[in-house]
C-alpha cells in the first residue's frame, strides 16, 4: 500500500472518529466523502473495507450506518492525534 494510501486512510478514520463524537452515529460513505476531499464514494467504500480488514473498523453490509469502531481503531486514532 502506498504513502498516500495510509494518510487517506488515516484521513478517513480519523473523520469517522470525529464524526461518531459529534454526532453519536457514524457517517454515511457521502459524508466521508464529501468532508474527506476523496471525491468518489467507491473509494471511500473500499477504504473503508480496507479499514475493517485492519480489524480498525466494524461493518455490517447492506445496512445504513452501521460503521463502529473497534478498540484497535480506537487505539490507532489515539496514536494518530499524538503524532
Amino acid at each position: 500500500m502506498s504513502k498516500i494510501n495510509n494518510q487517506r486512510l488515516e484521513t478517513v478514520l480519523l473523520y469517522i472518529d470525529k464524526f461518531i463524537k459529534e454526532h453519536d452515529y457514524p457517517p454515511t460513505i457521502r459524508q466521508i466523502s464529501k468532508n474527506t476531499g476523496i471525491p468518489s464514494t467507491s473509494t471511500v467504500s473500499a477504504y473503508l473495507w480496507q479499514l475493517k480488514a485492519m480489524n480498525l473498523l466494524k461493518i455490517e453490509p447492506g445496512a445504513f450506518r452501521t460503521i463502529r469502531m473497534t478498540e484497535s481503531g480506537r487505539d490507532r486514532v489515539k496514536e494518530l492525534k499524538c503524532s
